[in-house]
């Protein structure tokens, strides 16, 4: 780990007195902590807290975290579980009430496989730059178990295969193949995809339940949308080449945020019919004969799904070449023609 320590302020800033008094002032703190897995004893963040914070509050000083940088990767533990491992580099600024401070940089890292790898490297940085600046001793007077401790360490052979072993089953990742119904839900989803498709090889053998959930999310997300826009092909107000555009970015879309935003910049819906056409089509439908006439009349008045305005348009259509059909008497002829709106 590499620190740094810079000081700022006025010279005679009462920070360097107040952490030398907060150093006369501290105790040992022992290695109360017990990591299981790995057969080690640490001191903990709380334990550091617990001793510390009291000391700071009577000196007045408290600290203030920046992230300098970080890097994350994904490992893979030996039962195929991923674990995600985060490192930081961490400015702490620790301040006192006349603006004076003393400026420390850390490094902390942390492993876990949700979304805690950050917070145990923050965690992890801020513990130890309270140990260095403030030079907080053990009461074991042995060296740090974060640092040498190897797993297993003071255990015999047999008992750490043992223990090693336990571990393992309990902390065990669920994996797709643990859900046959989930793996062929996804398995046919999948066979549906393009050819050429990103998804369309992808590896679910070693696949977690907890990616695979995301992967059917994805998957169920992508064919609502590919249906969606196929429903586009029979609107008259949408160009041919929108739904091409869509199509072609439907098939670059890797994430369901992807998928999200190409959603929220389709059409929305059919809109509904005009009152224009309401009224053509309460006058006229019954030249569709009385069958039609109880269809038509109850999503009129509401009782059932009203039309949109294609499914009117289309109705529409069919009552006027009835209409051309039949012979009109004078009062009909000098009525005004419907037209179509605009």
């Amino acid at each position: 780990m590499e620190n740094e320590i810079k000081t700022s302020g006025p010279q005679q800033g009462k920070i360097f007195a107040r952490v030398a008094d907060v150093m006369e002032s501290i105790d040992a703190v022992g290695k109360e902590s017990r990591n299981k897995q790995q057969g080690y004893n640490f001191r903990s963040i709380d334990q550091m807290y617990n001793m510390i914070h009291p000391k700071l509050a009577k000196a007045r000083i408290f600290s203030t975290p920046e992230v300098l940088s970080e890097r994350s990767e994904e490992r893979q533990t030996k039962n195929g579980s991923a674990l995600i491992t985060r490192v930081m580099s961490v400015r702490f600024r620790f301040y006192t009430d006349d603006g004076s401070y003393i400026e420390l940089t850390t490094q902390g890292e942390g492993m876990d496989s949700g979304d805690k790898a950050s917070n145990k490297a923050m965690t992890a940085a801020h513990k130890y730059a309270i140990i260095i600046l403030f030079a907080i001793p053990t009461s074991d007077g042995s060296n740090d178990g974060d640092y040498d401790t190897p797993e297993g360490k003071g255990l015999k052979p047999k008992e750490n295969k043992r223990a090693n072993h336990s571990n393992q089953k309990a902390n065990r990742v669920p994996m797709l193949a643990d859900s046959p119904k989930k793996l062929s839900t996804i398995q046919r989803l999948l066979s549906k995809l393009p050819d050429g498709h990103h998804y369309k090889t992808i590896k679910l053998d070693r696949m977690t339940d907890q990616k695979a959930t995301g992967l059917y999310k994805f998957l169920k997300l992508y064919f609502n949308i590919s249906d969606a826009i196929e429903q586009l092909t029979t609107r008259d107000d949408i160009p041919n080449s929108d739904v091409v555009g869509f199509q072609m970015n439907l098939s670059k879309c890797k994430t369901s945020d992807d998928l999200m935003v190409l959603a929220e910049s389709m059409p929305k819906p059919d809109r509904p019919c005009t009152k224009e056409q309401e009224e053509f089509i309460k006058k006229h439908v019954g030249a569709l004969g009385k069958d039609m006439n109880k269809i038509v009349l109850p999503k009129l008045v509401g009782q059932t799904e009203p039309f949109t305005y294609d499914q009117a348009k289309s109705l529409i259509g069919k009552i006027k070449i009835k209409l051309a059909d039949q012979p009109q008497t004078l009062e009909e002829q000098t009525k005004t023609v419907y037209e179509e709106p605009k």
